[in-house]
């Protein structure tokens, strides 16, 4: 049999099954509007990427988490451990998606799964930084320190947390007194992470520090106060 002939058969077969109902002919709009939806939710869920990665940028700065990676093994330790791991792992199903829905097009299959991977997470990536760089979180926060944001208001809320229980502290110097820092704390949520604490310096060291300076600390509590083991100033968002 020629391949023609082959060819003609195939084509008797796909037609029979066609007006037999067995196979159904969807129209050229179907496939518009399929795709049409699949581009919006592909543009939508970069977006959502984006935002959510740009936001681990943010909370890991603004928290002051950033400085524990510059105090040695065990900063690095309870960074490890506050590390936002929740929207890190929402960001990962979202790039999965993402990427799923792409290899649904003629161009995903120029790819291998790794590949096109790259490409959404470096995608997400990029518009994640113009994000972080923008001042879309920090008007976010703001409205989050008031109240005024709703659902995710409280992941917002928590980036000025002090996280005592890791032997983590914040709080702006309110007193120096010979070599002892009055730090305090508020957060505008009343928890055992708010008050006032006394934080123990080095011999000669009280000069470095003013009163309304902002400071992290790393640092273990004893009976007299705060014994740091590593001590940052930061520029804190107005609240």
């Amino acid at each position: 049999m020629s391949e023609a002939s082959i060819q003609e058969k195939i084509r008797q077969q796909v037609l029979g099954k066609v007006h037999s109902g067995t196979v159904h002919i969807k129209s050229h709009a179907h496939f518009v509007v399929r795709a049409g939806l699949t581009v919006i939710l592909s543009f939508f869920s970069l977006f959502i990427s984006a935002l959510v990665l740009s936001f681990i940028a943010f909370s890991v700065r603004e928290s002051g988490e950033l400085f524990l990676l510059g105090f040695g093994v065990r900063g690095l330790l309870i960074f490890v451990t506050l590390f936002p791991y929740l929207p890190f792992l929402i960001d990962v199903v979202i790039i999965f998606a993402l990427q799923w829905l792409l290899s649904g097009f003629s161009f995903g299959y120029r790819f291998s799964v790794l590949s096109l991977f790259g490409i959404v997470f470096g995608t997400s990536a990029g518009l994640g930084l113009l994000l972080y760089l923008s001042p879309i979180h920090s008007a976010l926060l703001w409205e989050a320190d008031r109240g005024s944001l709703p659902i995710f208001g409280g992941l917002y809320e928590h980036l000025h947390d002090s996280h005592h229980e890791q032997g983590v502290y914040r709080g702006v110097v309110l007193g120096i007194q010979n070599d002892r820092l009055i730090l305090g704390h508020n957060d505008g949520d009343t928890d055992i992470d708010d008050g006032m604490r006394t934080v123990l310096l080095q011999p000669g060291d009280a000069d470095k520090y003013y009163v309304g300076q902002h400071i992290f600390i790393l640092g273990t509590s004893t009976g007299e106060g705060i014994l740091p083991y590593g001590m940052q100033s930061f520029d804190a968002s107005p609240r």
